[in-house]
């Protein structure tokens, strides 16, 4: 299959999701000369003289939610985080198939400039996550909520993620 590259700048604010959104769909209305659509690689960058970490959270899940929508189905999708990324630009990069970063990347936290943290936004991190499954929905709610902990916990039938607050570990 055929792979494309197309560049997300962060942060995600204004119009660029928007912005994204059209290129993606511009590349899907394309001719293609085989039936199979193909890899699309999204490569997050940083916007120059931009706070790559101050994504918007609207915007993001926005973007996520296209992502994630059966107008991509067929299409194999890729974050390429060559730096890593911290704040809501996380959720689009759940929104992916795979996730692909150097060994010294970071991938969050997803919170570092939200100062509240509510229901929505874990749900929408929970089921983002949930619908791709590159990241345990557990562990993603995780990254927006700083008071989530997430165990590991390793038995004889196998390995388990458990979401716990702080009042229930400590």
């Amino acid at each position: 299959p055929e792979a494309v590259l197309l560049s997300v700048p962060l942060p995600l604010t204004g119009n660029r999701d928007t912005q994204v959104r059209g290129t993606i769909l511009r590349q899907l209305d394309r001719p293609q000369g085989h039936k199979q659509r193909g890899v699309l690689v999204l490569r997050f960058d940083e916007a120059q003289g931009d706070d790559p970490s101050a994504s918007d959270f609207g915007r993001a899940l926005e973007l996520a939610r296209f992502l994630t929508s059966s107008r991509l189905s067929g299409v194999k999708t890729v974050a390429w985080l060559p730096e890593g990324i911290k704040g809501h630009a996380v959720l689009v990069a759940l929104a992916c198939d795979m996730i692909a970063m150097p060994p010294a990347a970071e991938l969050g936290p997803a919170n570092v400039r939200e100062p509240v943290v509510d229901d929505a936004m874990r749900a929408a991190y929970r089921e983002i996550a949930a619908r791709r499954r590159t990241v345990p929905p557990t562990v993603a709610v995780a990254m927006v909520d700083p008071g989530t902990r997430v165990l590991k916990v390793a038995t004889d039938a196998g390995a388990d993620h458990r979401k716990r607050h702080k009042r229930d570990v400590e």
